[in-house]
């Protein structure tokens, strides 16, 4: 078995293979600074790239948060459990791509636990994506 690294994480080839490579540095053009004048524009850039570890252009660039444990405390014994939804077949392969590169960033692992919440799964400008979790208010 091929083993793979990612930003310092380790973890086994899958069946769907990561979409992107590591992208190169941030440059001036990853940016829009349209509409600054130039010596402005020059000193946002630098504060920009000096902060580059705050920017993303890939899933792939992100990696789990190691800073604290998430532990979530509960008021019952039985596990939450939320209906699922069935993606569409035109879009598995799709989806499934998307989880393999969440989970070689290390920011999703597979779990058997017996909690569940729906990956909702919706297009934004001509592609999918995941929905973003801060949107949705817990609706189970």
């Amino acid at each position: 078995m091929k083993i793979i690294t990612v930003n310092n994480y380790e973890d086994f080839s899958s069946d769907f293979p990561v979409s992107q490579d590591i992208l190169p540095p941030l440059t001036e053009k990853d940016f829009n600074l349209s509409g600054l004048d130039s010596k402005i524009k020059s000193r946002l850039f630098q504060l920009l790239i000096s902060h580059k570890n705050a920017f993303t252009r890939s899933t792939v660039e992100l990696s789990a948060a190691a800073t604290e444990h998430h532990r979530i405390s509960q008021q019952h014994d039985y596990p939450i459990k939320c209906p699922i939804y069935k993606i569409p077949f035109n879009l598995r392969n799709e989806f499934r791509r998307q989880i393999a590169d969440l989970e070689k960033a290390g920011i999703i692992s597979k779990s058997n636990s017996q909690y569940n919440t729906p990956a909702l799964f919706v297009k934004q400008r001509q592609k999918w994506r995941f929905f973003e979790s801060s949107n949705l208010r817990d609706y189970c």
